[in-house]
């Protein structure tokens, strides 16, 4: 996995740009996922005035417009779980977005198997790599959680679109994504349990959730790994 840049325009955007260039979170994503996996082709991650977040023909395509609108939801909404600054709220929610796409090339290239949305998968494999390889990939996992609380908030409620679409909707990606980072580790998240509300039973199923989407994922990716997960 390479990563490039195309260069900006607008002042936002080269402001973007500049930070890209120097991203320790770009650095680590791809230092990591170069390091694990093998690929039968080459993956290019490029940002840019792309329109959307895209995976197509062994390329990862991110657009400047999605990470000024991370920053600017962050500054400007109340979130239950504000544990971050600015430029770390920002680089978790990338960190995780990268490896969603990541998810969606390597069920392209390996012809994985996919019971279900393939969204809802691509996002429990960003959520299995960060807490399965990363000290702090929970946390992560928390920040992508919150990058979804805040499309609730600037929702103007939910259109037929929204519950056809291939992706879950928002509120359910949120409380999938706390639910993993609580299962991953009930000790150490017994807080998220009280945040998201979660009852004592599903406290205990987000548990065994975890583990489920771990093993199976990590088996699915047995031959993609370089060396044993």
């Amino acid at each position: 996995t390479r990563k490039e840049s195309s260069a900006a325009s607008d002042v936002y955007k080269r402001q973007i740009y500049k930070r890209l260039q120097t991203s320790s979170t770009v650095e680590a994503a791809l230092g990591f996922l170069n390091s694990t996996f093998v690929t039968p082709n080459n993956i290019a991650l490029h940002f840019g005035s792309y329109e959307r977040i895209w995976y197509e023909n062994n390329t990862i395509e991110i657009p400047y417009d999605f990470i000024y609108s991370i920053r600017q939801g962050y500054k400007h909404t109340r979130i239950p779980h504000r544990f971050f600054s600015l430029d770390e709220f920002t680089g978790n929610t990338l960190f995780h977005v990268i490896f969603h796409e990541t998810a969606h090339a390597l069920i392209d290239q390996y012809d994985l198997p996919v019971l279900g949305k393939e969204e809802d998968a691509a996002d429990a494999l960003a959520d299995v790599l960060l807490i399965h390889f990363f000290e702090d990939g929970a946390d992560i996992v928390i920040s992508a959680a919150d990058l979804f609380y805040l499309d609730t908030q600037h929702s103007d409620g939910f259109s037929n679109e929204d519950y056809w679409s291939e992706h879950s909707i928002a509120p359910q990606r949120y409380y999938a994504r706390l639910c993993h980072a609580y299962g991953s580790d009930p000790a150490r998240y017994v807080s998220l349990k009280r945040r998201a509300g979660f009852s004592d039973t599903r406290a205990k199923r987000c548990i065994r959730q975890y583990e489920e989407v771990k093993r199976s994922w990590l088996r699915l990716l047995e031959p993609a790994f370089t060396t044993e997960p």
